[in-house]
């Protein structure tokens, strides 16, 4: 424990702690081995505080150490504080700025929250570089252990220190993460699981933050930016309202949000949304702050990316507006203007072409 990095957070003078954080799965061995003294349950406000949007729905316990330390355990961090009055004032604080951010937030803020496929199993889908569908299956939490208790591996093979690969008398294939807070997939054959590791971004970690969002998802090669009304079209249809609903100016953006907000997001309908709603953002990227089209090719998936160009930076808005908007696992949905770029922040680096 003496490789920990405390540090003072807040700017409330009566409410001063440090605070150490350790994320999973070097934290993961550390919780393993620590003494811990005793489970903490009263609390001088909720524990979930220390929550993120991204944590929501999985348990958050708080332990005392023997040697006086507090640590919240959670779904993939562990937060460290030295003193239990350090963790205390640390949960007045987080209250304090939440019930200001109530406060003062303004009042014709819109909020919106995805409808996630919560399936578990769920069926799952990725595609290839010609934009072929392969399925598999997901399992998360205690669906894994009720899996594994019926499935019958002839051969066992350890990838990874965590993952393992087990295959079945019928040729399935199940990729196990063994870390408890991990899925396991199920492939439907040894060739389906094959495929999908040949992938480019499964040997190239690092096409894995755009080119991998990308990857099939532009039937139309070089040639797409031809059919930005086809597009617009299509997008009116998935949202299930008119062609002239969709409109760019500002504010424009309402009612195509509220039709979105209606569909229940998994891999089916983020695929189909992707490149019309690609197409849309731009569009109003360039309308509302300026920019051009731009296509840059992506070799290593066969591509052609459209961004925008903008500032003087190519700007990959088809990547922000999936990760952001329609990753399937992220229950979180910001009005899709947020995905447009002002100008006046930077990019972060793994959406800049």
């Amino acid at each position: 424990m003496t490789d920990l990095q405390f540090k003072t957070n807040t700017n409330l003078p009566d409410l001063l702690y440090t605070v150490a954080f350790i994320s999973v799965p070097e934290g993961k061995k550390i919780i393993d081995s620590i003494p811990i003294a005793k489970e903490l349950f009263d609390f001088p406000q909720p524990l979930d505080l220390f929550m993120t949007d991204e944590e929501k729905d999985h348990e958050i316990r708080a332990f005392q150490l023997q040697n006086g330390y507090v640590v919240i355990t959670k779904l993939y961090t562990y937060t460290f504080f030295p003193s239990l009055q350090d963790f205390e004032n640390a949960l007045n604080a987080r209250a304090y700025w939440a019930e200001r951010h109530r406060q003062y937030k303004p009042q014709n803020e819109a909020r919106y929250k995805k409808k996630v496929d919560k399936a578990n199993p769920r069926l799952r889908f990725w595609l290839d570089i010609d934009g072929h569908k392969h399925t598999y299956w997901e399992y998360q939490g205690k669906a894994i252990e009720q899996f594994l208790k019926t499935f019958a591996p002839k051969t066992q093979t350890a990838f990874k220190k965590t993952i393992d690969k087990l295959t079945d008398e019928a040729g399935r294939v199940a990729y196990h993460f063994t870390l408890e807070y991990l899925p396991l997939w199920l492939f439907p054959s040894e060739e389906e699981f094959d495929l999908w590791l040949a992938q480019p971004y499964i040997s190239n970690p690092a096409a894995i933050m755009t080119d991998r969002v990308w990857q099939g998802r532009n039937p139309y090669g070089a040639d797409i930016l031809n059919h930005k009304e086809e597009l617009l079209q299509q997008l009116a249809d998935i949202a299930g309202i008119k062609r002239e609903e969709i409109q760019f100016g500002k504010g424009g953006h309402g009612p195509l949000h509220l039709a979105l907000e209606k569909l229940v997001y998994n891999d089916e309908v983020a695929n189909k949304l992707f490149l019309p709603l690609t197409i849309y953002l731009g569009e109003l990227q360039i309308a509302w702050y300026g920019g051009e089209w731009q296509l840059q090719e992506a070799p290593l998936i066969k591509s052609w990316v459209p961004i925008v160009h903008f500032q003087g930076y190519d700007y990959d808005i088809g990547s922000q507006l999936y990760y952001d908007l329609l990753n399937p696992e992220d229950s979180s949905f910001p009005s899709i203007a947020t995905v447009l770029w002002s100008g006046k922040t930077p990019i972060p680096a793994k959406l800049k072409r």
